[in-house]
């Protein structure tokens, strides 16, 4: 399964470099990921973190699931428990359920964060938002300076195209989160 999130990714950071004209060196500068590294993932080669996914999505303007998902157009669509791009991160891990198309795009991901797990998350694209609802456990989650204490069952949403938080409690937690790009 790990092969084919590397070979969606693959080719679509291909896909969308050629679509926008930028060489390997301008995605580099752009997205602060190694030419070598990024030489390596377009070339099948490598393990992206979702920060390096992250950060070359917004430097090609696309949400992070546009690297994540292949194209469908499937009438009934099942994503299994055990499907769909998973990343692990210091945090825990992080699972692309669906992306649904649309303006803007919203992307469905579950996380799973392992106990007293802390990550401040970087800016993406102008306009982007993220809507959390914890469905076990306690997560701290928010704008910087702004963030709000969640349990089990609680939901918030908030503008992610400034530093966010998330700091999973003690026994950690899972949240369902929805992306909602520009």
């Amino acid at each position: 399964m790990v092969d084919d999130v590397i070979r969606t990714v693959a080719a679509n950071l291909r896909r969308l470099r050629a679509e926008r004209g930028r060489s390997l060196s301008e995605l580099a500068r752009s997205s602060g990921v190694g030419k070598a590294t990024l030489s390596a993932l377009e070339a099948g080669r490598g393990n992206p973190t979702i920060e390096t996914l992250s950060a070359l999505a917004s430097a090609l303007g696309v949400p992070t699931g546009d690297l994540l998902t292949g194209a469908g157009d499937d009438t009934v669509t099942v994503i299994r428990a055990n499907e769909g791009a998973q990343i692990d991160t210091r945090l825990g891990s992080i699972r692309l359920v669906q992306r649904l198309p649309g303006e803007p795009p919203v992307e469905i991901y579950d996380n799973v964060f392992e106990p007293n797990a802390s990550r401040v998350a970087t800016p993406h694209a102008v306009g982007t938002r993220e809507h959390v609802y914890v469905m076990k456990g306690r997560l701290r989650t928010g704008p910087v300076e702004r963030e709000v204490d969640l349990k089990a069952g609680d939901f918030a949403s908030f503008a992610a195209d400034v530093p966010h938080v998330y700091e999973a409690g003690a026994r950690g937690a899972t949240a369902l989160l929805l992306m909602e790009g520009p």
